[in-house]
């Protein structure tokens, strides 16, 4: 799980050359709380963003999002 954490956070941050990626004091407040429990049927029309490609549209997957802080404010919560 650690490594899958930081495959999704400082890495690419640290590619981009970007001050992201960590929760360290002083760090922007942006994290996306995962249910690791949580299963869905992945339904592309209920996607947030305008993307619709995935090759995962009727699988059923486990651990689904709950909630999203950006800047230490909630801009998604279930």
């Amino acid at each position: 799980m650690s490594e899958a954490i930081a495959k999704m956070t400082t890495a690419p941050a640290r590619i981009l050359n970007l001050s992201k990626g960590t929760l360290s004091k002083g760090s922007d407040a942006d994290v996306t709380i995962i249910d690791v429990e949580k299963e869905r049927i992945v339904d592309v029309s209920k996607f947030e963003s305008k993307g619709r490609n995935t090759p995962f549209s009727g699988w059923k997957l486990k651990g689904w999002p709950v909630m999203t802080v950006v800047s230490g404010n909630v801009v998604f919560s279930t």
